[in-house]
């Protein structure tokens, strides 16, 4: 048996080993919690501001560039989105350079990126917008000097046929147009109803309403860069097309219309469509290939939300099939002549005012650059007012 003396040294040990885990163990209790420091992030996940913001890592992001040839793609690792990997193409000849900055615009296209109406990249005069949005235009066209206006039926019905308007040789014209359109996100409706009035040699005229058309647009992409849009047009014969304001029959006009942003302050809006006579005349309506393109150009900012866009723009035609009449030939019967290889070609200049997001003025020009034409000069001034 052990001395009191013994079990006094034994229990002041175990108060010891007690008391220092006691004070282990509320140290430890008392130490704060650290996280690891992330290591390794690179510029592109970091936000530009040093705020070390980190962009989320996607299941399927690959590591390092692909090994292709050029243009080839790099950066996979740091170009990660929802749902896969964004890699940038880069190129370095001039048609590889084109290629990936279409490229990276529809691919990696900017997450932060908000749609909306755009000034720049919808102020051609002649060329139509590819954003569909809720607005109002009224539109104002001087003619002048327009030949073979019955060509395929384009712009007057056949002369001579069931619907025959006067023979001329030239003629005048002035049009409003009232243009009315409803836009819900990515589709809009639209309708035109236009009023012309007409002056011809040999002397004969005419005015009223002219065939009405109703139009649909959906907006099949749309990136920070680019905009690519379905048009739709119907037109209805609801003029007389004796009287000159009529084509005399149904038509339909599919496009795809372009706008794409060049640089800041530079854009292209271009369009192609084929127009499509239904239930006109058996030989002179036929079908027209059209192409449109504007190069526009912010060249002031005189005021906030205030811009004056220079425009550039062309307009091309091009006769598939029908007929039209010999402009000297007044006397029935009439000779007709096949339009099938026909091209008309216009270029001119214009300018936009937009006063700010919500209205704008223009005003632009077409001159004819080829022998054979509709109008050799066309004047157009357009206000539109957006809601």
């Amino acid at each position: 048996m052990g001395t009191p003396a013994g079990k006094s040294r034994v229990s002041w040990a175990l108060w010891a080993v007690a008391a220092a885990a006691l004070w282990v163990g509320g140290a430890k209790a008392e130490e704060p919690v650290r996280v690891a420091p992330i290591t390794a992030v690179t510029a592109d996940f970091v936000g530009g501001d040093g705020s070390g913001v980190v962009q989320a890592q996607c299941a399927s992001c690959q590591t390092g560039p692909r090994e292709l040839p050029p243009p080839y793609f790099d950066g996979c690792g740091s170009n990660c989105v929802a749902g896969g990997t964004c890699c940038r193409c880069e190129a370095e000849t001039g048609f590889g350079r084109l290629y990936c900055h279409l490229y990276n615009a529809f691919q990696c296209a900017d997450p932060c990126y908000e749609p909306g109406w755009v000034a720049g990249a919808n102020a051609a005069l002649f060329v139509d917008t590819a954003r569909p949005i809720t607005q109002m235009t009224f539109r104002y066209d001087r003619g002048i000097n327009m030949v073979f206006p019955d060509r395929s039926e384009y712009f007057w019905a056949r002369i001579g046929g069931k619907k025959s308007p006067p023979p001329v040789r030239s003629l005048d014209y002035h049009q409003f147009t009232m243009i009315a359109e409803a836009g819900a996100g990515r589709f809009s409706f639209f309708t035109e109803t236009p009023y012309r009035a007409w002056s011809a040699d040999p002397d004969s005229s005419g005015a009223g309403f002219v065939d009405i058309t109703l139009g649909t647009k959906t907006l099949l992409i749309d990136t920070e860069y680019a905009q690519l849009t379905l048009q739709t047009r119907t037109t209805i014969p609801s003029g007389s097309a004796g009287k000159g304001l009529s084509a005399g029959h149904v038509s339909l006009e599919p496009s795809l219309i372009l706008a794409a942003k060049l640089t800041p302050d530079t854009y292209f809006q271009g369009q192609i469509g084929e127009w499509i006579p239904i239930g006109g005349d058996a030989e002179g309506a036929g079908a027209i290939f059209s192409y449109r393109a504007a190069l526009n150009h912010v060249i002031a900012r005189p005021f906030a939300d205030s811009q004056f866009i220079a425009t550039l723009e062309m307009i091309g035609y091009c006769f598939q099939d029908g007929t039209f009449t010999d402009p000297t030939d007044q006397v029935e019967p009439f000779t007709y002549l096949k339009s099938n290889g026909g091209n008309y070609l216009s270029i001119g200049p214009g300018m936009r005012w937009a006063m700010s997001q919500k209205c704008d003025f223009g005003l632009g020009v077409q001159f004819a650059v080829t022998q054979d034409h509709f109008a050799e000069q066309l004047y157009r001034f357009e206000f539109r007012f957006r809601f």
